[in-house]
Formats: structure tokens, sequence, C-alpha cells
């Protein structure tokens, strides 16, 4: 019997709440119909009515320039200076950025360094063909003199 009574009281408080939400319990105010005060115009003139053609776009959009120009170099390096700003009037042959050469040129030492190699690897073969042609011609006299047989 007291769980009955427990969940009444809950279910009672629930109900109550409710209802003091919904505004049932509050004070209400009758409807009245509001009266705006008169006023009165002094020195009113009347002009000429013009109509005129307004045009609204729906469209949404943004501007671009006519002309663009994507900068770029032929080389890849640190940029060191500019000397330019955007939208700046330059002319042809002006200096508009100076790149740091430290780059390029480590390339081009590892580049020449490259070239020594293959230098030094073109001189081996040269000799290596040398030697096998001078033995190839010992190999062909003694051959034809039958010093050695053929599959020598």
């Amino acid at each position: 019997m007291k769980a009955w009574l427990k969940y009444g009281v809950f279910v009672l408080i629930i109900l109550v709440m409710i209802v003091w939400l919904g505004g049932f319990l509050g004070h209400r105010e009758g409807s009245k119909e509001f009266q705006r005060p008169a006023t009165t115009l002094q020195k009113l003139e009347l002009g000429v009515v013009e109509k005129t053609k307004i045009m609204l776009s729906p469209y949404t959009g943004h501007v671009t320039a006519d002309r663009r120009i994507e900068l770029s170099t032929k080389l890849t390096g640190r940029v060191k200076g500019v000397f330019a700003k955007e939208g700046q009037g330059v002319k042809a042959g002006q200096l508009l950025i100076s790149i740091d050469a430290e780059d390029i040129i480590s390339q081009a030492s590892a580049l020449d360094h490259q070239v020594a190699q293959a230098e030094q690897a073109l001189r081996s073969a040269m000799a290596q063909h040398d030697a096998v042609k001078k033995t190839f011609e010992r190999y062909s006299a003694l051959l034809k003199e039958g010093a050695i047989t053929q599959q020598e």
C-alpha cells in the first residue's frame, strides 16, 4: 500500500508541474484594443511621382580582373627579396624577386661532379677496349701461326 501511495504522490507532483508550466495557474490579462494617438502633419508638400526601374538580381558572384598573370620561376630556391607589390605596374626587364642561388650552385657542382665521374668511366672503358683489342690481335696472330687452338 505504501508503494501505491509513493507513486500516487509522484504522479500528482508531475501533473501539478505540467499544469503550472503550461500557464494554467498564472494570472491572465484580458485582451484590449490598442489605440494609437492621432498625429497631425504640417507643411506637407506633394511632389510628382516618377516610376523608376530597379533591377534586382537574385544571383551572387564575384569580380575578377580582366588580365591575370601567373608568376613563376624556372629554378627553385628560397626567395631573398620581393621588389614588386600586387597590383603594382611593372616594366619589361624589371627585377621582381631575388632568389638565393645557394641551392642552384650546389646542384651545378653536383652535376659537375657527375660529369667528371662519367668522363673517368669513359676513359676506363676506352682503356679496357684497347687492352681487349690488343689481346684479340695477339690471339689472332697466334691462331694464324697455329700456336693456339680455335677455342682459345
